[in-house]
């Protein structure tokens, strides 16, 4: 079972924008997509999708556009 994340990046105030649909921070939750910014830049953009565990480990490989 996933849980639903929005991702901001790129915003050169803040790189990394992580949010439940409750608007809180995930970003502790999901450190893994920590590299997201560098990995996509120069491009700002918005994802949406969701992060899930297969394993019992919270992981956000699931990250649907």
């Amino acid at each position: 079972d996933g849980q639903r994340l929005v991702a901001a990046v790129g915003d050169p105030d803040q790189p990394l924008r992580l949010d439940t649909t409750t608007g809180a921070d995930a970003r502790a939750r999901f450190p893994e997509l920590g590299g997201l910014p560098g990995a996509l830049a120069p491009h700002r953009l918005i994802l949406d999708g969701a992060g899930a565990s297969a394993s019992g480990r919270t992981t956000a490989n699931m990250i649907v556009i």
